[in-house]
């Protein structure tokens, strides 16, 4: 398979919300038959980014992974299989928690889960920096800083397969009114008062990235994006950048 032909694949996969809010897959419907298909998405995804990878870069083998926003583990478990050693970081104890069942359940013993802090504190490198459908969800100003530091654990020749959203599709005065929202405690609450609506909790940050300031960032650590990928679902543009760390 050609360069060209494995990066028009990489939009075949799942849609942005089709896996992360199908009702099959929420919580209390996930039985072990829709379980299994969970994770079977995982492993589609998996097989794609190897296979764009393979195309974009020669060939290449990592030998440790980093994922970051690894959740329950749904992309974790299939890179474990597919690579040596494998990180997978996640900022909800829960999450990690989980992950670790699962992983466990599986028979994985070359995958380490902990929280950012711990992977940076240990001072590990990683060959693969992957992220999917993550930094959206993480303000900025901190989503830059973390980004930074897991640019500076990526080796020299080490591959970046990172997920940004870099458009939400609102206005400029929807965007301010959602972000003040956000950020004042107790406000959600208030404004479903007002509408006389039963309290809900506050929805989930929907962040968007500055696409040159994410080039900067990319180009003071040395890294080459090779493609950028984006697609649009609901009003809201993701962008995948696939890049390579120069050797020094």
């Amino acid at each position: 398979m050609d360069t060209d032909e494995a990066w028009q694949r990489w939009g075949e996969r799942e849609p942005y919300y089709g896996v992360m809010t199908d009702p099959r897959f929420l919580s209390a419907n996930l039985d072990e038959a829709r379980k299994a298909e969970f994770f079977a998405t995982g492993e589609r995804y998996v097989a794609q980014l190897k296979t764009t990878l393979q195309s974009l870069f020669d060939v290449v083998n990592p030998t440790r992974v980093v994922d970051f926003g690894c959740g329950t583990g749904r992309i974790l478990l299939p890179l474990a299989a597919a690579y040596p050693e494998v990180w997978g970081i996640d900022v909800s104890a829960a999450m990690r928690q989980e992950c670790e069942r699962n992983l466990a359940a599986s028979g994985v013993s070359n995958a380490t889960v902990c929280s950012t802090e711990t992977f940076l504190a240990a001072g590990e490198r990683c060959d693969l920096l992957h992220s999917s459908l993550v930094f959206q969800h993480i303000r900025p100003v901190q989503g830059f800083a973390v980004l930074t530091e897991m640019l500076e654990r990526l080796s020299d020749g080490g591959l970046l397969a990172v997920q940004f959203c870099t458009g939400t599709g609102q206005s400029a005065a929807r965007v301010m009114a959602s972000r003040v929202k956000n950020h004042v405690p107790g406000l959600p609450a208030v404004v479903s008062w007002l509408r006389n609506r039963q309290a809900l909790p506050a929805p989930m940050e929907m962040h968007a990235y500055d696409r040159r300031q994410l080039d900067a960032v990319f180009a003071q650590h040395g890294v080459a994006i090779a493609r950028v990928r984006d697609f649009e679902e609901a009003g809201i543009t993701i962008t995948t950048y696939f890049g390579r760390k120069a050797v020094s």
